[in-house]
């Protein structure tokens, strides 16, 4: 007898459901001389709208006359608005949606665009399963099965080592932000307002068996793994990585705009391979179909997870639960930019390599 399980709706929604339109290249022009700027605007209209009534708009109190360069209708639009704007990261002015190109580069911006837009619309196709035959058996693997587990695993991999260094190069930054006044041009200020919540662990120290009679809230919910093994992934990896990122040791030496550069520079890899994971992850998905997994690929499982019952605690044991609150007072802190916002004393940053070649 089969027992079918429904996936959760709302992580499926995440990653396959976008609204289609049209997204658009414009540029500025001057009215009196005929100038053009090498600013251009990547931006989208939802549904049916049409671009020509998003460039009136544009044109409302504006100097300049404004003009479309580039536009392509597709479904998951904001899927591909999102992905270009992390790619071109280092183009960007200030933290909108405009973006500085060369004439020059204007051509392969759109060819990248349309190669993108060839993954997000394969994206935007694969249907996904709604729910888990776990009395069914598990399919027998094929080659291809592997094949894309084996890419899955590989370019999770790379993003996890592309994330670890981002984040170093970010700590060699915020580390000189005080002693070199360039730096600062290359964060963004974030303000967190004073809080005081209720700390779980603050009650296992205080009183572990009330916190253990109050963990309650169970949740079962069918999870996908993906289990294949393939121990060369780790000596391509090892080169990939050789030749794709610098040494983690030698940060604190770097000049500060290099840094920034190449925090840039992985901020916009770490992007497509977040995408091309999920890509790769739903492909799999769809191959696995209803069935609980392929053998030694991809497995479905039932999880449970058991979580603290907060607000029966708290009618409970109101004096308890004051007692373990924690109060944060208000901080201002620093991250870096994930654009340039400065005048960069050197040439423009390199335009990234092809979203997908």
């Amino acid at each position: 007898m089969s027992e079918e399980t429904e996936i959760d709706s709302e992580e499926e929604v995440v990653t396959t459901s976008n609204s289609s339109g049209t997204l658009y290249i414009m540029r500025e022009r001057d009215h009196r001389t005929g100038a053009t700027f090498e600013y251009f605007k990547i931006g989208i209209v939802n549904g049916d709208k049409e671009v020509e009534k998003r460039e009136r708009q544009h044109r409302t109190g504006n100097p300049r006359s404004i003009e479309t360069v580039f536009e392509l209708q597709l479904p998951a639009v904001q899927k591909l608005e999102t992905l270009l704007h992390n790619h071109y990261a280092a183009r960007r002015v200030s933290s909108g949606e405009w973006f500085h190109f060369s004439e020059d580069e204007v051509p392969r911006v759109i060819t990248g665009i349309q190669h993108a837009a060839t993954k997000v619309n394969h994206f935007a196709s694969i249907t996904v399963p709604s729910t888990v035959d776990f009395g069914a058996s598990a399919l027998p693997a094929s080659s291809e099965h592997m094949r894309l587990a084996r890419s899955y695993l590989f370019v999770e991999r790379q993003s996890k080592l592309v994330d670890a260094t981002r984040k170093l190069v970010s700590k060699a930054l915020l580390d000189r932000k005080d002693d070199n006044g360039d730096v600062m041009q290359m964060l963004k200020l974030r303000e967190v307002s004073a809080s005081e919540r209720f700390n779980v662990d603050n009650l296992k120290k205080l009183n572990n068996a009330l916190y253990l009679k109050y963990k309650t809230l169970t949740s079962t919910k069918p999870q996908f793994s993906v289990v294949y093994k393939d121990q060369s992934i780790d000596t391509e990896i090892e080169l990939w990585k050789s030749r794709e990122l610098s040494p983690s040791d030698g940060f604190e030496a770097w000049d500060v705009f290099d840094l920034h550069a190449e925090y840039l520079r992985l901020w916009a890899l770490k992007n497509k391979l977040d995408f091309e994971e999920k890509i790769l992850e739903l492909e799999l998905k769809y191959a696995t179909g209803t069935s609980p997994g392929i053998t030694s690929v991809t497995i479905w499982e039932n999880k449970t997870t058991a979580q603290f019952d907060q607000v029966a605690f708290q009618e409970a044991h109101p004096e308890i639960y004051e007692a373990c609150k924690v109060k944060k007072e208000a901080t201002t802190t620093f991250n870096v930019a994930e654009w340039v916002s400065y005048v960069a004393p050197r040439e423009a940053l390199p335009l990234a390599t092809e979203i997908f070649e």
